[in-house]
């Protein structure tokens, strides 16, 4: 029996002025990446969180507005997969 591989954090450091593409191309990459259970389900390989200098919105080059998935920037808890 194989042993699913541990679930590997990967945070998205996000500044003023970033590229929209340039932060969820690469977020869309990790969350698609799963491995099949014996069971037949699909099993996250990544965590994925983002993270700011400062707690709050960021605003994106392009006018979104996304925020550090965390409370504190320290320590991220929300996941967006």
């Amino acid at each position: 029996m194989t042993t699913a591989p541990a679930l590997q954090r990967v945070a998205v450091a996000l500044f003023e002025g970033f590229t929209v593409l340039d932060v969820y191309g690469p977020v869309q990459a990790f969350a698609s990446c799963r491995t099949i259970q014996p069971d037949g389900t699909r099993r996250p390989m990544f965590e994925i969180f983002s993270m700011a200098g400062e707690a709050g919105k960021v605003k994106a080059g392009e006018g979104p507005r996304p925020g550090p998935s965390g409370a504190s920037r320290r320590r991220p808890t929300t996941t967006f997969c």
